[in-house]
Parts: C-alpha cells; structure tokens; sequence
C-alpha cells in the first residue's frame, strides 16, 4: 500500500475530504464551499472541529500550488489567488478572537514561519541566500498569505506575549526568514538601470514592508503589556522585549560573522553593491525604540546595563556598516553620483525619507547609529571617523587641510550631507526617549510650517501607518487653528503664531522643495528673523543622551576647522558663495549645539586654562578648540597644537573674518550667534588686543536677517505693494473727483483733470441720459470708464475699430423650469393665503423661504417663460473685433497643427469659443460695445428733434460707426446658432437681425427677473464678474449678467436704428399688424369700449404707432430698392407679407427643422485633423475673417471643406430628435387678433421693437402703461373666475382682492421695470429712501413707472348697473376665457438632501433608475429633478447619449447636475463638457469622502482611502450646496474658471 492510499484512508469524515481536495477544486466550487464553511462556522463546536482539520491541510494545500508555479502566465496564480481569497475569508473566523489552545497545540506560529520560509526560500537566487524579487511567486505575492496569517495571531497580546515569553525558537526562525531578505535587489555602480522597464525595487519594498510589519506588531504589542498587580508593571513587558534584543542580537553576531558579510564588510573597491533592504538591522531598531521608553534604574546606561552587550568596539563598528552604507548612497544620490547609472535613483532617495516606508526605513538605521555611538564607551571617535571614511571625508577629520583643491562639485554637497547626518544623530528624539505625545506634536509642528495643510495631508505626511485620529485631532487642536471649508478649498489647518517657535530646519523627512518653503514661511509667517539657529534637546533617555559627546571629539573639532577655513576662502566668490553659507551655517550649526552643550554641563569640562599654559592633546573641550592653532612638522607629517600661535589661524580667527562677509547674511548671522555663546573669558586665550575686533553683538543679533533670495522676494513685493498703494490712491482721488451724487443739482456739473487718469482708465466724455420719470430732464452720471482690449492692450471705444465685451451666450431654461412647477389655485382664500405666506405687502419685503410661492397668470402659449432661450453673460473685458477674429483664428491653426493652445481639451473650437485672455473665463462671442461719447450726443439730438427728423440724425450716427453693423451681426449670428444647438448655420446670414436683439434681451430680463427674487448669498468665487454693476446692488443678481443685459438694452434700441431693407420691411408690416388689432378696440376711432381711460389709452398707442409706420413707410421709400423685397411687397399673397414679419425664431426654426443630435455636444467640426477650418467655416458663424490678415488659404483644402459641407448629413424630424424646437412668436398675439391673450410683456417687446427709430422716455413709458393694462386685464379676469362672477370688480377695497393683484403682476412690474433701467441707464430707487431690496415692491414700482392710477380704467363709471370692462371685452369676444391663476415657486432650490450622507447612501440601496427601472450599478442623484439614473452604463443610452446626458438635454437645455452616491462626487454636464466638482458632503476636518489624490510616487496601499472609505461620518455643506445653486441660478458654471478648468469634453458618456 503506497503512502498515498494509506493517507487516503486515514480520511474518515466528509470535511477532511473537503480539504485534502480544496487546492485543486475549481474556482465555482471553491467560493461555495467558503460560504458554506463561513455559515458554518457560528457553531463554536463545528468551528474548534474546523479550525484543528484546516491546519492539518494548511501547509500542503498553500505548498502544492506554489512549487508548481513557474512563470507570471503560470494559470495556477489565478488558481491560488481564489484559494487566498478563500482562505483569508475563513482565517479572520477563526482568528478574530485569541485561541491559544489551537495554537499551541497545533504549533501554528512555527507553522506560519515555516511557509513563509518555504516560499521565500524557493524564490533564493542560486548561489547566494538572497531572495530574488524576480521570482513570480514575489511578483504576484504570494507571501502574502502567510504573512497575513501570522500578523493575525499575533495581533492579540497574548500571542504576542507567548511567542516571545515561551516559544523564542520561532522568533529565532523569523529572523532566518529575514536574513533572506537582507540586502537584497542590490544596485552595482557600474549597472545601468531603467527604472520604467523595472520593477524590482517596488517589489523588494513591498516584501521588506509586509514581513516587517509582523515584527513591529509583535513588538508593540509586547511594549503593551502592563500587569499592575506586580511591582513593575512593566516587567513583563522588560523581559519580552529584552529576549527579543538579545536574540536579535545574536542573529545579528552570527550574520556579521559569515563569511559573504565579511568580504562585503572589508570590500572598499568601487563596484561594491548597495542596497535599501537591511530588515535585520531594523527589528534590532524596533525593539530598541521600544526599550528606551520603558523606565530603567539605571540613570546611566539605561536598558544597556540590562542588554549585557558583549560586542567589541569593531563588531559594534561592524553593526553600523549597513545602515552606514545606506546613508552613504542616499547622500551619493543627492550628489549626482549616480545619475549615470539612471536619473530615477531620485525616486529610491525620497521614498527612503518619505512618509510612506521612512518609520520603517530611515527612523531605524538612523537610530541604529545612534545605538552604535553610545554601545560602549569612548566609541564617540570610532564611530565619527568610520563615518568620514564612508563619506570619502577622513581627510578633513585627521589633519588640517591648507589648499581645499579637491573639495568641489560632488564633495561638497558629500560634505554637507555628512555634517548634518552628524546633527541627525546628535538631535534625532523620534526613538531616543521621545514621547508618542511629543513626537506628534512635533511631527505636526513640523508640517504646519511647510503649509497650511489638510487633515488628509497630514496623515499623509506623518507616517504610512495609519495613525491614532484621536490624538491627531486633539493634537490639531492644541497647536493650529481649523479653516472650515471654503467652496472650493477643502478645511485646513494653520499654526498657531506661538508654536512657531518650535520650527526645526534640520527635519530629517523635509524634501528640499519643503525646507526652502518652510524656512521661506518661517520668516514671513513665522517672524522668525534666526530660525537657522536651532537649539538643543535635553528630554534624551540614557544611554542616548551621551550622543552629544560627538561633538566634543578632536575629529569633529577638526571638522570644523577645515570647513570654516574651506568657507571663509570662497564664500567671497560669487559663483560659490551659496555653497559656501550653506556649509559655514552647517558648521556653525554643530558649534552652537556644542558650546550650548558646554554652558548646560560645566562639570563635564574642564576650568579654562591660563593663558601661557598649555593643553593636553586629548582634551576635547569646544572652547579650547576654537582658540588653538596648529603647527605642522614637515619631517613627522604630523600636527601639534598650541595656544596662539602666530604662523597659523584659529577657528576665532576664521569667525572674525567671516563676520565681515556681505554677501552671506545667514552666515554672518550665525557668526554672530557662536560670538554670543563664547563666555566673556575666552577672549583672554587671545594674545594681544588687536586680533579682536570689537563689534556689537546685541544689535545684530535681533537684527532680521535674510537670504538673498529672500531680499528679493521681500524687495520684489515691496515694490508690488507701493504701485498698488499708489494706484488706489489715484483712484480714490478720480471717484471724489468725478462722482456724481443723487442728492445734486439738475445741472450739476464736473470739473476735468486730466492728470488724475490712469493709462487704462480714463474720463473721455460725461454721459446725458433721459430720467426714468415723467418728465425728460437731464442730469450728469459718473465719467465714461474706458477699457483696453484683452489682446492687443490698446485702448477700446474709438469709433474705427468695433469693440466688444467678451461674453459667452449659452442655452438655458431657469424660468421654464419655475413655470414647469406651477400648480392652480382654486379659491380667494388660497391666493390670500399665498400672499402671506411670501410676507409681501405694499411696504413689505420679499422672503427666500422655500415655502414661499409667487401668483403668476399662465397662458398655455405665447409666454416667455415657457421657451428656453440664451443667457448672455460677461466677464467685464472686452476686445477689438479684428483682435478677436485674429485670436480666434489662431486657436484654429494651433488645432490643426496640433500644437498646444490655451483652453486645449476645454472649448469647443467648433462653437466658437474661446478663454479671455485676462480672467481665462469662457466666452464664445463678443457682445458689441456702442461708443459712448457718439451715442450720448446722438440720443440727445434726437430727442430734442421731432420725432419725424430722427432717422436723419442717425443716418449720421451710422456713417460714424461704420464697423458696427458688422459686430453686430455676429453676435446676432452666434446667437442663432446657441439657438438652434449649433445643428445648422449656414441659412442664417439672410434673416433680420433686430428681432435677435430683443428676444435676447428680453429673455435676459425675464431670466434676470426670476433669479433675483430672492437675495442670493454673496460668496466668493471665481465665478463673479470683474467689475461689478450698479445694478447689482439694487436689485441682486450678478454683475456679469448686468452688463450683457445693460449692453443688450442698449444694442436693442440702437438696432431699431439701422434701416436696413428687410428690417424695414419686417417693421412695417409688423407696424400694420398691430395698428390692424388696436384698431378692433375703435372702429371708425369710435371705442367700442364705453371706458374714457381705456379710449384714450388705446388712442394714444394707436396715433404712436401710426406715426412710426409713416417714419417706416418714408425710410423705406428712401432707401434703394431692393427687388427681391421689393417682389414680396408688391406680391398678392399675404402670407408673403405674414413671413416677413413672423419672429425672427420662428423663422429661423423652419429654416433648421432638421436638427443634428450631435451639434450639442461638441459634435466633431467638419473637417479631420488633417484638414485646417476655412473661410467659409467663420464666415458661417458671422465673422468676416477666417483668418489674421495676411494668412494664405489653401484653395484646394478650401474646396475639400466645401464639398464636405455639402455632404454633411443632418437627421429630418423622424430621426427623433430630442431637441425641443424653439419657438419665441412673440407678435403671434397680433397674427391671432388678440391683444389680450399674449404675454404682456412680450408685447411690450413687440411694440418697442418695431420702433425705427430711438423712442423718448414718453413713447416707452405709453407702452410700458399699454401692456401693464393688458397684464391687469389678464390679472382680472383669472381672479374673477375664482369668485364666479366677471361683473363684479375686484379692484374696490371692500372685494378684499387689493394684495393678490398687485402681487400677481408683481413680475411684469419688475421686468418692465429692468428693461427702462437697462435702456435708460437709471435706476429705479433714485426717489427711494426705504432700505434695499424694496425696490421689489409692487407699490413702489407702479409709482416709478407711472402706472399708480392704472387700475382706474376698470372702475365702473355707472354704477352697479354698468358692465366691468372685463365683461364688456368678454362680450365683444376680445378677451380670452383661459386665464388662469397659478402658484409658482418663488424661491427655486435644488432636491433636498439630508443633514447626513449615510441616510442619502442607504435611500440610495433601495432607489431605482428612472430610465431602466433598475437598481443602478453607480447611481446618480439628479439635484434638479430629486430622481435617480444610472451613470456610465449602457443600459439606458438613448440617442447616443448616456442617461444623465440625456436628462440634462431634456430637462435643463444640456445643464445638469448629479451627485455620485458611491463616492460623493458631483458631476456638472454642460452640454458635451463635464466637470467632477468637489463633494457636497464633507468631514468634521473639511474633507470630502475621497480624501486627497495620492502622490503617484507612493502605493496604493496608504493611508489615503479613496471613495467611501475613510469611514468618516460625512455632513452636507450648505456652503457649497448654496454656492452650487448660485452658480445654476445664475447660468455660472462655465463662468467659474476653476469648474472650467477642471472640465473636459466629454460626448455624453455619463
């Protein structure tokens, strides 16, 4: 019977068949017999049952898979992989709790050793007994499992307490498994290594921190222990700790005395190899970080009086040779020795000092040498010349050195590494007795002087272990002060003014780039004039507190010598002058710290000598150093020193030459520091008055000193500082000047000083506008402000070169969406009640409670809140015309030669658009400018002329202007073309361009009116216009949009002005249509209403515009005729006529009926990479160059664009497109022949745009007092349907009704009221002395208008008997039956969310996708529409675009905003751009869920916890929420230039 039948039979029960076979079971089968296991294992019986069988089978199963792999393609590495995850599934059961019976019975610590030495011992290279990184089995870490087994049991104190207490064999096989890791993947000077193609020393890294971190649990978990019932709690903590040195040692002793260590101990020949991985030499630093903080009786040596250390002086020598040699390499690194063998050894250098392995790396072999330097006694000159000798430094340590003619380049820095090494073990308190309390608190301190950092940053920085969150908080506390988060900054924490005393500049773990911040922040922030003078530390435990004595050494003294005299002779040069400082404050830096030494232990020292007598050769005393000179014999080739000699210079003698260096303030400032530490009878030892010179010592040492490079950073921003002083006092000076107050006169005027303007802003002309009011009086405003162009930077606003205001017109739809929640209100009491509820009065405010609700009419058609439509919105820049068609051009050819260009990856090139130069905000179109000074004087000659002579005027004014028509119609170009989503561009050059004006400007108005009826928190952000508007303090809102909306208003009007033959055409025939339907209301001039208010009303708009359509008819009949015009006029059809006068939207709409779906989002231009855009391209778009002047076209490629222009196919209408087709049909009342069923104030719209001419402030305000009355008709007649009863008037007191009219046509009020302050350029509270936001009032506004006595055309002149005007226009079938009062939001907000992530999070498990009906895979929350949608999956992609796209098209015109439940994350769609905007949901320290990116040099594994990971209760921002919804009220997303910058172009793929 073989051995293999014999074990089969000995498998008598179904589970030990389960496991003998669960290494070779598939994958399927394997997953479910670990749940089947797992389910089992709550039964303590099964569990124990198990728990024994699984370790029988442990070591077989895990070998019987390893020993067959063979390379990384090896399919068994998949196979064991399942078989890990399996068994770490089950291992954390079993092992949750200390079971110590099972270990101890089944041996399952040496068990655990034992595989873990198999697999690595598999991986040994041949010949050696190091590992080979190479090996697949550590490619794929498959020690992994092992490794994580034995940290598992020894997690628990009690293991942890066994292994070292009775099982110190298995800790002896631990450290042999470490040996195998020592000095592995070593690096040979004369290899070239290619860091990208290798791996290697990731992989060692990895395996050193995995293996390791078993020994530093097991030794913190010994350190733990503390068992008061004994006299010495920590006893048993001593013992176990003190077995582990021992042992540690031993293996060490054993190591070293091998005969590899030994040939690399004595190797000294150039190709000896180095190496990071001495794992060994670091469990002995572990355990010896732990010893020193326990007590010890004896206050001399410490723990080393119980350690009973035998080691000689050279096998203590030997000990420190490889953490030595590491140091040594490090310091070659920075010095460029090794930058032939590859430039990306910098990487090993930092991730040794760094915070992700430098407690586990650096900290130990650090404190190794510091444990060497104080082994035994007098080993302070061993241990300081063995490591001169590594750093090739022996040299300037042995004897003095007159000619330094070797010590450059690479030397030097080799130098200044090894003196502050030397400071590093002298300082270094992380291992040496320091506190965990104090060694927090200084690792942050340290941090918080690099930067104000996160709480995230922190942890990052302080260690890759996790830290106590507890303590660090408490810790932040004590020290910094906390930022709460910003909209877009996360919180942080600043230092406290008084702990910046505590900067250290000699910081192991400082990059460099972190040290010059710090020391530059240490001067600035800090006020810290000597931060280079560092102090020492006295909280040193025995036996580290003898590491001082390094720096009372005759070698260090020698040291010392040498360096100050190498500096004091080129620190005058200027090309090594900062070499030079750098070395004098490093070595004055170690003379400080032992002259303090000195002054805090006088009885270490002995009395200074009399001046005559001589020394001894071993003393070893600073002071006796620092006077004594040399005296070198020739014959012997050795030094002797003396006291004063005359033919050689003392380290004093260097001091005094260098104090009166210049060129090197820190140097001379630390010279100063040493002078104050000498006492007062040292300067005895100095034969003869005239070598000291007498300097003040007080003065300068609280003198700020600074670097040069800090006297330029100061000078620099000194300089910075007085320009900006001096210009705001200018500026003062210009505004006192040239302000105009409301209080004076109506002929105030202004006296001009020309030495007062600045060269980018000055006064060129005062502007005359009309008032508001009644009347047409006259008055001054402030001076012209005069801009400079954003490309050229020549001054804008002369009338040879057009000028725009950079501004992006976008697509967007606030106001249908408030109309979208509109819902009936069905009684009186119910509209009382909402008017109260919105606290609105005839003297009240105007709330932003959620709850409140605004009366509005709605009409199913013809309402400007139904249609989406553009915003238009500034930057506060502007530019010339010909600068932007150049600029723009240029960005284009850059594109096509694929070159890199400003707003790469961020624009749309193919929709025009483009970053400001200036502010880098995003635009797309330039909004013209009309030159103020021609403007003013031709508004005032026109209005003082008859309304028959205006035209003449601005023939005129035109003839001066004569490239504004052109700038005029491209942005009515672009507008069409965000209009129609940039599907088709082509047909628009032949529309009329004056209805674009208007319906722009009027749908700016509405949108303008919307946002701002509730006061908008002001925060901060990139987002917000340069110069801010008056108007914005009046009526809120922002001051971007204030701009557009003033220029509009202006551009409107002055449109009106340009008689072009279409334009003509269109207003006549619009002006016959509306004298057609006024004159419904007086046949034969007769009323046909019995109302003397309403007759003359009607009569007064009917003679206006009968006398525009005669100015009309006139200017037509002047112009030269055009045929094809000239053809639809005399033509017999009226729908001819009907078409010409149909809104400019509607046309254009029939014209792109056949729509792209791709247009939107960033549909590919028409041209391939290879292929650069042509002229006709620009010209599409309204721009009359493609190119700068000069630029030569292809005529070819030209016509390869103009055939593939040709062939571009556009879906028809039954392609199904999702666009919504816009309809603006704003004169569509006139064509239906109903006054009164139209939105009032799109009429108002209507009859200022068929004006041809500028109309006076009367003429607007007749029509203003025309469409408030249709309003209030429609008003009426919605309120008496409520009451059933159209002949009662609702207007009379006693109806009750008073509130719920005013407050319902409150929204015409206030737009009628934007358009005259935007067209006249007067604000609206010239006459109001209530505080600000009042201005909304319903009273306030009738009375500035001059509607206060409106309502007295629908009083009833006859009595009860005679019929209300709204049923005398019922019975003549003039008014509308369908009005209807509704309530719509007064305040829009976003979905409501909860206080705490976590509720959104769980809501989340159980939601489904409004698209798929599913549970999603990655859900989104819409915060608009308060539904979720799956986010990057193609399960509901409609039209090519991905669910979150799609609703954002259809829902918010391609603006939508989605938060991402599993990482908190929100995402911004703006049509083809997406940004990943910072979270909602922040942490008590002010960080989001996904914490800070990693930096790509660390792994993986670090601290920093991506998604929802860091397990940190998470609370919504209200400062961010709201600063969101600001910017979606607002239309500001892509005005934000950090959402901007961080968005990329994405075709609908979320």
């Amino acid at each position: 019977m073989t051995v293999k039948d014999r074990e089969t039979l000995e498998l008598t029960s179904p589970l030990q068949i389960l496991l003998k076979t669960l290494a070779n079971m598939p994958e399927e089968i394997l997953e479910g017999e670990t749940t089947l296991f797992l389910q089992l294992l709550y039964n303590q019986d099964f569990k124990q049952y198990y728990s024994m069988e699984i370790m029988k089978h442990y070591q077989t199963m895990i070998e019987s898979v390893i020993d067959k792999i063979v390379d990384n393609g090896d399919p068994l590495i998949r196979h064991f992989k399942a078989l890990d995850s399996s068994l770490d599934r089950v291992m954390v059961q079993l092992f949750n709790a200390p079971n110590l019976e099972l270990i101890k019975s089944k041996n399952l610590l040496k068990l655990f050793v034992m595989v873990l030495d198999n697999i690595l011992k598999r991986c040994v290279k041949s010949g050696c007994n190091v590992v080979n990184v190479r090996d697949p089995r550590i490619e794929n870490k498959l020690y992994l499992r092992p490794q994580g087994d034995l940290r598992l049991v020894i997690a628990h104190q009690s293991v942890a307490q066994y292994l070292l207490e009775e099982r110190l064999d298995v800790f002896t096989s631990m450290l042999d498994v470490l040996i195998l890791l020592q000095w592995m993947n070593p690096y040979y000077p004369t290899r070239y290594i290619e860091f990208e193609e290798h791996n290697e020393w990731t992989l060692a890294i990895q395996l050193e921190m995995n293996t390791m971190a078993i020994i530093f649990q097991l030794v913190s978990r010994c350190h733990l222990i503390i068992r008061p019932e004994l006299e010495d709690p920590t006893e048993t903590s001593k013992k176990t700790l003190l077995s582990a040195a021992k042992c540690t040692l031993d293996r060490l002793y054993n190591y070293l005395k091998q005969e590899s260590t030994l040939r690399f101990l004595n190797g000294k020949c150039p190709n000896t190899s180095v190496s990071l991985h001495i794992p060994l030499h670091r469990t002995l630093s572990a355990i010896m970080a732990k010893l020193v903080l326990l007590p010890w009786p004896d206050v001399k040596d410490g723990f080393l009086s119980c350690l009973e250390l035998n080691y000689s002086e050279q096998e203590i020598l030997a000990l420190m040779e490889h953490p030595l040699r590491i140091t040594v390499w490090m310091a070659q690194i920075r010095a460029n020795r090794w930058v032939d063998m590859s430039e990306d050894f910098n990487r090993l250098e930092l991730i040794y000092r760094g915070s992700f392995w430098h407690d586990q790396s650096m900290d130990m072999d650090i404190l190794l040498l510091q444990f060497c330097a104080v082994a035994r006694e007098n080993m302070e000159r061993a241990v300081f010349t063995r490591m001169a000798e590594r750093f090739e430094l022996k040299d300037l340590v042995s004897s003095p050195i007159l000619v330094h003619g070797n010590l450059v380049g690479d030397k030097v820095s080799l130098l200044q590494d090894f003196m502050r090494l030397i400071l590093m073990i002298v300082r270094e308190r992380r291992n040496t007795g320091m506190k965990e309390e104090d060694c927090l608190r200084y690792d942050v301190i340290q941090w918080l002087c690099v930067r104000d950092q996160t709480y995230s940053q922190l942890c990052r920085a302080l260690s890759a272990v996790p830290v106590d969150h507890f303590k660090l908080t408490e810790m932040l506390d004590k020290v910094a002060y906390f930022h709460a988060p910003k909209v877009q900054e996360r919180g942080y924490y600043q230092l406290k003014a008084e702990y910046w005393q505590e900067f250290d500049p000699l910081f192991v773990h400082f990059y460099s780039n972190e040290l010059e911040d710090a020391q530059e922040r240490a001067i600035n922030v800090g006020k810290l004039p000597h931060y280079w003078r560092i102090r020492s530390y006295s909280d040193f435990k025995p036996p580290y507190n003898r590491l001082i004595n390094l720096l009372h050494t005759e070698e260090c003294h020698q040291l010392l010598w040498n360096v100050l005299n190498f500096v004091s002779a080129l620190v005058m040069k200027d090309s090594t002058a900062t070499a030079c400082e750098s070395l004098g404050v490093t070595a004055l830096q170690m003379m400080g710290l032992a002259l303090l030494d000195r002054r805090e232990n006088p009885e270490r020292f002995p009395a200074i000598a009399k001046a005559g007598t001589s020394n001894p050769l071993s003393c070893s005393d600073i002071l006796h150093s620092i006077h004594r000179s040399f005296q070198f014999d020739e014959h012997t080739r050795t030094m002797d020193w003396g006291i004063s000699q005359p033919t050689s210079p003392s380290i004093f003698d260097f001091l005094l030459k260098l104090q009166v260096v210049e060129n090197a303030p820190r140097l001379v400032d630390s010279v100063n520091y040493i002078m104050q530490l000498l006492p007062a009878s040292s300067f005895n030892f100095i034969s003869g008055a005239s070598k000291y010179r007498d300097f003040n010592l007080s003065s300068k040492s609280h003198a700020r000193v600074y670097t040069t490079e800090e006297n330029e950073r100061i000078q620099k921003k000194e300089r910075q500082e007085a320009i900006m002083a001096q210009f705001k006092a200018k500026q003062k000076a210009f505004w006192e000047e040239f302000e105009v107050s409301d209080d004076e006169g109506e002929t105030g005027s202004a006296t001009f000083a020309t030495n007062n303007l600045e060269a980018r802003s000055s006064v060129q002309d005062l502007t005359v506008v009309p008032s508001v009011g009644a009347g047409s009086e006259k008055k001054l405003v402030e001076p012209i402000e005069v801009h400079e162009c954003a490309f050229c930077r020549s001054e804008c606003g002369s009338n040879d070169k057009s000028t725009g205001w950079i501004a992006l017109v976008q697509r967007y739809n606030i106001p249908k969406l408030v109309i979208g929640k509109r819902q009936g209100v069905y009684s009186k009491e119910h509209a009382n009640n909402i008017v109260k509820l919105s606290n609105v009065t005839p003297s009240g405010g105007s709330p932003s409670d959620a709850s409140a609700k605004q009366l509005v009419v709605c009409m199913e058609e013809n309402m400007i809140d139904h249609i989406p439509t553009e915003h238009v919105r500034c930057c506060g820049h502007q530019m010339h015309h010909e600068c932007f068609q150049s600029y723009h051009a240029s960005l284009f050819k850059r594109d096509y030669g694929e070159a890199i260009y400003e707003g790469k990856s961020i624009i749309e090139l193919c929709k025009s658009e483009f970053l400001c130069p200036i502010c880098r905000r995003l635009a797309n179109v330039l909004l013209p400018v009309v030159y103020q000074g021609s403007l003013s004087k031709m508004m005032q000659a026109s209005l003082d002329d008859d309304l028959d002579n205006r035209p003449d005027h601005w023939m005129e004014f035109w003839n001066t202007c004569k490239t504004l028509p052109e700038a005029l119609d491209q942005f009515a170009f672009q507008s069409l073309n965000v209009r129609s989503n940039f599907s088709k561009v082509e047909e628009a050059s032949d529309l009329p361009k004056c209805p674009v004006y208007w319906e722009v400007f009027a749908s700016n108005i509405a949108h303008c009116e919307v946002e701002t009826r509730e006061e908008l928190v002001d925060v901060a952000s990139s987002s917000t216009a340069l110069n801010p508007a008056s108007d914005q303090r009046t009526w809120g809102g922002d001051s971007g949009h204030w701009i557009a909306i003033r220029e509009l208003g202006k551009l409107a009007m002055v449109y009106n002005t340009l008689h072009r033959q279409k334009e003509v055409v269109s207003k006549g025939e619009k002006l016959k249509q509306m004298l057609l339907q006024i004159s419904r209301f007086l046949p034969n001039r007769e009323p046909l209403i019995h109302n003397e208010d309403f007759r003359s009303l009607f009569t007064s708009v009917y003679d206006v515009l009968n006398r525009l359509q005669r100015i009309t008819e006139e200017i037509f009949q002047s112009e030269e005729p055009d045929c094809e015009i000239l053809n639809e006029r005399l033509g017999p059809a009226i729908e001819t006529a009907t078409s010409l006068y149909k809104p400019i939207s509607s046309v254009y709409s029939s014209q792109i009926s056949n729509r792209n779906l791709d247009g939107h989002y960033g549909r590919p231009p028409l041209w391939p990479p290879s292929e650069p855009p042509m002229l006709e391209m620009h010209q599409a778009r309204g721009m009359s160059e493609g190119f700068a002047p000069g630029d030569d076209v292809d005529i070819k490629v030209k016509e390869t664009f103009s055939s593939r222009q040709a062939n571009s196919h556009y879906p028809s209408e039954s392609e199904n497109s999702i666009l919504t087709q816009i309809d603006m049909e704003w004169s569509s009342a006139f064509q239906k022949g109903n006054v009164f069923d139209t939105d009032p104030f799109w009429l108002l719209i209507g009859l200022l745009s068929a004006f041809p001419v500028w109309p006076n402030v009367e003429d607007i305000l007749l029509l203003v007092k025309f469409s408030y009355t249709v309003a209030l008709t429609q008003v009426l007649r919605a309120c008496s349907k409520l009451q059933n009863n159209d002949d009662r008037n609702v207007l009379t007191p006693e109806s009750g009704w008073d509130d719920v009219v005013q407050y319902t046509c409150l929204p015409f009020l206030r737009r009628a009221a934007l358009l005259m302050q935007s067209i006249t350029g007067e604000g609206c509270k010239k006459d109001y002395n209530g505080p600000g936001r009042k201005v909304m009032d319903a009273l306030y506004l009738q009375q500035e208008l001059g509607l206060a006595n409106t309502h007295k055309i629908f009083n009833t002149v006859g009595g009860v008997a005679e019929p209300s005007l709204i049923q005398q226009l019922l019975e003549h079938n003039l008014l509308s039956k369908e009005h209807s009062l509704m309530e719509v939001p007064k305040v829009v907000h976003l979905a409501p969310l909860p206080i705490v992530y976590q509720e959104l999070l769980l809501r989340s498990i159980s939601e489904k996708c409004i698209g798929c009906d599913t549970v999603p895979m990655e859900p989104a929350l819409c915060l608009v529409c308060n539904v979720f949608f799956c986010c990057g999956t193609e399960c509901c992609v409609k039209h090519d675009l991905a669910e979150c796209s799609y609703h954002a098209e259809i829902e918010g015109s391609g603006i939508g905003i989605y938060l991402l439940m599993r990482s908190t994350q929100l995402v911004l769609i703006r049509g083809g751009r997406v940004c990943m905007a910072p979270s909602l949901y922040l942490d008590q320290h002010g960080e989001d869920a996904c914490g800070e990116r990693q930096d790509e040099s660390e792994s993986s594994d670090g601290p920093e916890d991506t998604f929802l990971r860091r397990n940190q209760l998470l609370h919504l921002s209200k400062l961010r929420l709201n600063e969101v919804r600001r910017l979606w009220l607002t239309a500001g997303f892509d005005h934000d230039t950090h959402i901007l910058h961080i968005s990329q172009i994405s075709v609908g793929t979320l």
